[in-house]
C-alpha cells in the first residue's frame, strides 16, 4: 500500500475535523497524460497505484500540512467534466503555473481577482476537467 493512501486510511490527513473534505479523486480519460499534466502544473511527483482494480495516481501528502490530498482516477465510473465539482490548487506563482499548464497541454479559461492581492485562474486540464489555481504561500 502506498504511503499516501496509508496516511489517508489511518487518518493522517484528516486534520482537526474542522474541514469536511478529506480526499478527492479527479476523473481522467488517460492516466499517463494526466500524470504528466499535474506533475508539470504542481511541480510534484504523483504515485501510480491500482486500488480496487482502478488505475490511479496519488498526489503527495504531508500528514500535518493544511489542505487535503487525492488522486487522479481512471476507469468506468470516472468521467472528466467541466461542469462538476471544481478543485482549487495552491501554487506559488500564478503566471509560472499557467505557463506550465499550457506547455503540458492545458488551456486557460479565465483570470479573476478575489481581492486586491489574490488572483484566481480557471484552466482546462488535458482530460476536460475545469480546475482552478490560487496563490498559495
Amino acid at each position: 500500500m502506498s504511503p499516501a493512501l496509508q496516511a489517508f486510511l489511518q487518518g493522517g490527513i484528516r486534520g482537526t475535523g474542522q474541514n469536511p473534505v478529506v480526499y478527492f479523486e479527479v476523473p481522467v480519460a488517460r492516466l499517463e497524460r494526466a500524470i504528466r499534466f499535474y506533475e508539470a502544473l504542481l511541480e510534484c511527483s504523483l504515485e501510480p497505484v491500482i486500488i480496487d482494480g482502478q488505475r490511479m495516481a496519488l498526489f503527495p501528502v504531508q500528514s500535518h500540512a493544511l489542505g487535503v490530498t487525492g488522486a487522479l482516477a481512471e476507469g468506468e465510473s470516472y468521467s472528466p467534466s467541466g461542469s462538476g465539482a471544481r478543485l482549487y490548487f495552491g501554487v506559488r506563482s500564478i503566471g509560472e503555473a499557467v505557463g506550465r499548464a499550457i506547455e503540458a497541454g492545458g488551456s486557460l479559461l479565465d483570470i479573476g481577482v478575489l481581492d486586491d492581492l489574490s488572483e484566481i485562474v480557471d484552466l482546462w486540464d488535458t482530460e476536460g476537467n475545469r480546475v482552478a489555481l490560487l496563490l498559495s504561500e
